[in-house]
């Protein structure tokens, strides 16, 4: 349950570690070792040569997993979930770690975690058994005590008497007063289990709630013999023991309990309470160890365990105020503190009034929560512009060129709220009709930051040099129109430039950091670092001088030196957005995911309205495993999004790639809401009901798409995707084939051969994918398609014939080597080891491209070696059977029976068909004579 922290620590610095040139024969022989020792029980042994691998190459798969099982089982569980989420994070197959790291989990304390985060799609339902019996436990623990039978009834429904559901039974039914019941559970299942401690313990457990305590305590000792190390039973013998003061014995127990499990702080309570009448510095220490202990339990942890906290009673938790209420305001910004659309009204009625610095204040006291809306950014930079500080004005706009995030640009330029469903279209059309009609700067300074941000460079340059041609001695706009050639990769333009605003503000900060942007870019990293460090000293406060001396070391491949100045670009204004994402984008490629949630939090709380924010704390919270709260961060962006169809649009893209389909087809539905034609929208929620069996919702949104576009060939390939999935295949031809009548399209093409192949039509379908092909003679995919349906024909020189086409166009592409090596191997190995060697060099982390590898290689007589890269095939797909089947052979060609058995059984044990099954079946029987 409590943290060895000196070995976390130690394996932390292992994985964190990498050493160049590792010798990968040395990692192999080392970790083979580790399993040898393993299956001998020498668990110090194999840990040993496990830290030896990992010394070599931290990343390697099959020591990861085995390191998480053995520090689990040595009760290490923290420094195990580390091990278990590096092999997780390394591309690790999912079956091979959950149930290791619910267990890890539940050792921790982590309750809600394990109910919360562990992510079972892609384990099987006989594999989810056990993990439905931790999460059960920890739901008891919750109170929940409804959902944990839930979770029992559905274990026990895919396997009767399973031990880890039966046990997470027993402690509920205990938890719910319900003791005869308990205690009647609890002897069925040593019924089930007579030779394992946990059945033991747990009809102890049930004994002892009774009151009957010499024969829980019996019990205890037995499930204590066939498991010396069961910290529970353990403790729950001590306290018995000091309850029949039975002193002798329980400080015996307590020896043990120290030996196994040293930072238990219940043993050192005992410990505590037995010397409390015979040495009080001794009974003192141990209550001091105990409560310090608890001290470093996660607050969760002791809200969860009323023992831990009867038993420390000092750890206390209090809350931070988060924030102090924001001052300078007029009376209705101080009831609405948020409310950036007010502010920007007011802050225009106070430009029209000709009182900017007004203005100014009322703008600025926003700037921590909307600077991220172009329209209140173009505002604020209008007012400096009015007071002559065209210096900061330039500097604001800057900022609102990088927005990713349409807002409602018509609110500034008419002076009232933009009405509810307006698009954003609307609004810039508009404002492009007014700017025809009056180029004034402020509709074409908001146009041109549009225009930026949508990517149509050409749009925004004609508006910069009309800005240009009309103010020629404004710094500002001339700068401005610099950016817009900078954003088209106009370097040497965009230098001349820059130098042109110097040549009339020679102290104009934003071109001076422009030009080194430049020099950053060119790969002049020196004269980029050499003026920022100048203009630093110069103005030591200026974050945006501080951010871009972080990308320059970035360039420089610095990146302890970015992070530097990242944080010191945060510290100097916290909450600011461009250096709060940078930040946060170099502490996720260091791997420092909390961190990285801490500085985006700042800004999401700075920048309330940041749909950009927002987004980037919620992948963060995925790439944590934190589902849950990244899927409420996504639905306060749906929120704060209203009727942008743009962001929305982004958000059910982000929602589906979390998995959440119900989430994603509610903002889907505000799209429509207000574009009832939207095109992205209607294929999006047409794929998404397909996807979810609602066949007769998904027509009518596809008949919705087909009225609005009856001349584009996607509904046509929606239609026959559709028809599809309901299995009514021959209509799913017709209207692949319709599709085509339309425009010959490659993807169309493609369905319609895969369609007749599964209608098992393989003549068929290669008649009409060498038709296509010659079609359309440039598509790649179905040159691709017409190989694998070779391949399925054995018709292996054929498609070496067309594998070799494609890899003219495709020389690197893992697919197409990995099948060129496949159709090789039946023709010549020495050649196909060629392709499967380079496949390997592109892809190491797929299990598929890992397999033909290490099977070419015991197939071309390197047995050793190929078993090297088997095990690291079975590391990322452990249910592939034909990977089990080769790791199985090899390892019986080795003499090691007892490995090659467990796995090939499981190999035949699997539904998926493979073409070697003839020969599995065959290794069985040799194996089990």
């Amino acid at each position: 349950m409590y943290r060895k922290k000196a070995l976390a620590v130690a394996l932390a610095a292992l994985l964190s570690s990498s050493v160049s040139g590792a010798n990968q024969a040395d990692v192999a022989n080392y970790y083979e070792d580790a399993n040898r020792l393993f299956y001998s029980d020498d668990l110090p042994g194999a840990m040993i040569q496990l830290k030896n691998a990992l010394q070599l190459n931290p990343k390697h798969l099959p020591s990861l997993i085995l390191s998480g099982d053995i520090l689990l089982k040595e009760g290490d569980a923290a420094a195990a979930e580390y091990a278990l989420r590096q092999a997780q994070e390394f591309g690790a197959d999912p079956s091979l770690l959950v149930i290791n790291l619910a267990e890890s989990y539940l050792q921790q304390g982590k309750y809600r975690a394990l109910v919360e985060d562990i992510n079972a799609d892609d384990i099987s339902p006989t594999e989810r058994v056990p993990l439905l019996g931790y999460q059960a436990e920890a739901l008891t623990v919750l109170g929940k005590f409804t959902d944990a039978h839930l979770k029992i009834e559905y274990a026990l429904s895919l396997e009767n008497n399973a031990l880890l559901p039966s046990l997470a039974e027993v402690a509920l039914l205990l938890k719910e007063g319900k003791r005869t019941d308990a205690q009647e559970k609890a002897k069925q299942l040593l019924m089930q289990y007579p030779d394992d401690p946990r059945a033991w313990n747990s009809l102890a457990s049930t004994l002892h709630a009774s009151g009957r305590l010499s024969e829980a305590l019996k019990a205890y000792s037995k499930a204590l013999e066939l498991d010396r190390a069961h910290v529970d039973a353990r403790v729950a013998k001590i306290g018995i023991l000091v309850d029949l003061d039975r002193k002798g014995d329980a400080r015996a127990e307590l020896d043990v309990l120290k030996e196994v499990a040293e930072h238990e702080p219940r043993g050192a309570y005992f410990r505590g309470l037995l010397l409390e009448d015979e040495n009080e510095t001794e009974s003192k220490e141990s209550y001091q160890l105990a409560a310090q202990i608890i001290d470093a339990v996660p607050e969760q942890r002791l809200k969860l365990d009323a023992r831990l906290l009867m038993l420390g009673a000092l750890s206390h938790y209090a809350l931070a105020q988060l924030e102090e209420a924001r001052s300078y305001l007029e009376l209705y910004l101080r009831r609405n503190t948020t409310d950036v659309g007010a502010r920007k009204l007011l802050g225009d009625v106070l430009l029209k009034q000709d009182v900017p610095e007004e203005a100014i204040r009322v703008l600025q006291a926003a700037r921590a929560y909307a600077s991220r809306d172009p329209a209140y950014l173009s505002l604020l930079a209008a007012a400096y512009s009015a007071t002559g500080r065209d210096t900061q004005a330039a500097s604001i706009l800057e900022e609102a060129v990088g927005l990713s995030r349409n807002l409602n640009l018509q609110t500034q330029l008419a002076q009232s709220r933009i009405k509810a469903g307006k698009s954003v279209a609307e609004d810039i059309e508009r404002l492009q009709s007014l700017y025809e009609k009056n180029p004034s700067h402020q509709s074409g300074v908001v146009l041109l930051v549009h225009y930026l941000n949508e990517g149509l460079i050409d749009q925004a340059q004609a508006i910069g040099k009309t800005l240009v041609a009309n103010s020629p001695d404004n710094a500002t706009y001339q700068n401005l129109y610099g950016v817009s050639l900078l954003a088209a990769g106009q370097l040497g333009a965009a230098r001349q430039q820059f130098e042109h605003v110097l040549s009339i503000t020679p102290a104009f900060l934003p071109a001076k950091i422009n030009i080194a942007k430049i020099d950053t870019l060119e790969g002049q990293l020196l004269q980029a670092r050499e003026s920022l460090l100048a203009l630093n000293q110069a103005e030591p406060e200026n974050v945006k001088v501080v951010l871009e001396l972080a990308r320059v070391e970035e360039a420089d491949g610095n990146i302890a030196e970015a992070r530097k100045w990242a944080e010191r670009a945060t510290s100097m204004q916290s909450g600011h957005l461009e250096a709060s994402l940078y930040l946060a984008d170099i502490l996720v490629a260091l791997q420092a995911y909390e961190e990285a949630e801490s500085a985006i939090r700042a800004a999401v709380h700075a920048n309330g309205n940041s749909l950009e924010a927002k987004s980037a704390l919620a992948q963060i919270q995925f790439i944590q495993q934190k589902n849950k709260a990244g899927l409420t961060t996504l639905k306060t962006m749906v929120k704060d999004a209203g009727f942008d169809i743009d962001a929305l649009y982004k958000i059910a893209r982000l929602q589906l790639r979390a998995g959440s389909i119900k989430d994603a087809q509610y903002s889907l539905a505000k799209i429509l809401q207000v574009d009832s034609q939207n095109y992205q929208a209607l294929v999006l929620i047409t794929e998404l009901q397909s996807k979810q069996g609602l066949f007769n919702d998904a027509q009518t949104s596809l008949d919705q798409l087909r009225a609005a576009y009856p001349q584009n060939p996607v509904s046509a390939k929606l239609q026959g995707d559709l028809f599809l999935a309901q299995g009514r295949l021959p209509e799913a031809e017709t209207a692949y084939r319709e599709g085509l009548a339309l425009q010959p399209v490659d993807s169309l093409a493609v369905s319609l051969v895969r369609t007749l192949q599964q209608q098992g039509r393989i003549d068929d379908a290669l008649s009409e994918a060498a038709k296509w092909r010659d079609a359309m003679p440039e598509s790649l995919i179905l040159k691709a398609t017409e190989s694998e349906l070779l391949l399925h024909k054995h018709n292996y020189r054929g498609a070496v014939v067309l594998l070799a086409e494609l890899l003219k166009a495709q020389p690197d592409n893992v697919s197409l080597l990995n099948n060129m090596a496949y159709a090789l191997s039946h023709l010549n190995v020495g050649e196909a080891l060629k392709f499967a060697k380079h496949a390997y060099g592109l892809a190491p982390e797929n299990p598929l491209v890992t397999d033909t590898y290490g099977w070419l290689l015991v197939k071309n007589g390197d047995r050793e070696e190929g078993l090297r890269y088997l095990r690291e095939a079975v590391s990322r797909a452990a249910n592939r059977p034909e990977i089990l089947y080769h790791l199985s052979s090899v390892l019986a060609e080795l003499g090691r029976d007892a490995e090659a058995k467990r796995y090939i059984v499981k190999a035949l044990a699997s539904d998926l068909p493979f073409s070697e099954r003839h020969k599995a079946e065959r290794l069985k029987e040799q194996l089990f004579e």
